[in-house]
């Protein structure tokens, strides 16, 4: 009788073990990032945050910001010491990002948006202030519910559904703060799928922001943030990264909503036709 040989015993790939591929090959840049230079580094940059801040109540808000250009232009803002820097494009890693949503009675680009929100979500679930409640269930929810400045119907969202991006940039040891419109959240989201799908979670890699042209269906031009991948992060540089993207995602979380959350020219808003529209090429 022949003796059927043992198979060999197999254990699940852990993400560090995972092969790189090609267009996800690792590539060290150590200068371009010093928080991820050694743990050292990084443990005294926290250390530091915590004791520059004590007691304080930190909150990213009070983080540098990085804005869509307005009035179509084909610019990012970068906010610096010396004044906002316009750039054509901006390579970062994303450290943390969240869901979010902001309602005006006032339509929106009529004096609305510079109050703080009516009604709020940190979570894209459940609003805060007047109406609140079930975002799902909630009637400004809903496309065809926006009002324009000139009191016409709109065919976006009256309770604008946005992200925010804590982005840490070269050279940098805290990151910016990017509050991604509705126009834009398509593009992010297939960015994430796509990185999914590679195995590699958002904050293990280096992404590429450029706008692309777009028009909205009142004819407004605006910018739409495109994502790109630009390579990933060293299985050591994302090791050493993950307590900080931690830290960082848990600042993000509770954080409230600002009247600042919500930037995109009057009238440039997608119709939920526009926005399930498929892609015309990929972010890789």
């Amino acid at each position: 009788m022949t003796k059927t040989p043992n198979k060999p015993k197999t254990t699940p790939l852990k993400f560090e073990d995972q092969p790189e591929t090609a267009v996800l090959k690792a590539e060290a840049a150590p200068s371009a990032y010093p928080l991820m230079e050694s743990e050292k580094t990084m443990a005294d940059v926290l250390k530091l945050i915590d004791e520059n801040l004590g007691a304080q109540r930190f909150s990213p808000l009070h983080l540098p910001r990085i804005k869509v250009g307005a009035g179509g232009a084909q610019e990012l803002r970068v906010d610096s010491p010396e004044g906002a820097r316009p750039t054509r494009e901006l390579t970062g890693v994303i450290t943390a990002f969240r869901q979010a949503r902001v309602y005006w009675k006032k339509a929106y680009g009529s004096g609305g948006g510079k109050k703080p929100p009516d009604c709020s979500s940190t979570d894209g679930f459940i609003g805060i202030g007047d109406p609140g409640g079930e975002c799902a269930r909630c009637p400004y929810a809903e496309f065809g519910s926006a009002v324009n400045p000139d009191g016409s119907e709109g065919v976006g969202q009256a309770c604008k559904e946005i992200r925010q991006l804590l982005i840490l940039l070269e050279g940098q040891l805290l990151p910016h703060m990017l509050n991604l419109p509705p126009t834009s959240i398509k593009n992010f989201m297939q960015y994430s799928l796509n990185l999914i799908s590679a195995g590699a979670p958002y904050w293990t890699v280096v992404t590429k922001l450029t706008l692309e042209p777009a028009t909205s269906t009142g004819g407004i031009d605006f910018g739409r943030v495109k994502f790109t991948l630009e390579r990933r992060l060293g299985r050591d540089q994302a090791a050493r990264l993950e307590p900080y993207h931690e830290r960082m995602r848990n600042l993000l979380t509770p954080m409230v909503i600002d009247a600042g959350a919500y930037q995109i020219e009057a009238g440039a808003e997608e119709s939920p036709e526009e926005r399930e529209q498929p892609e015309s090429e990929t972010p890789f």
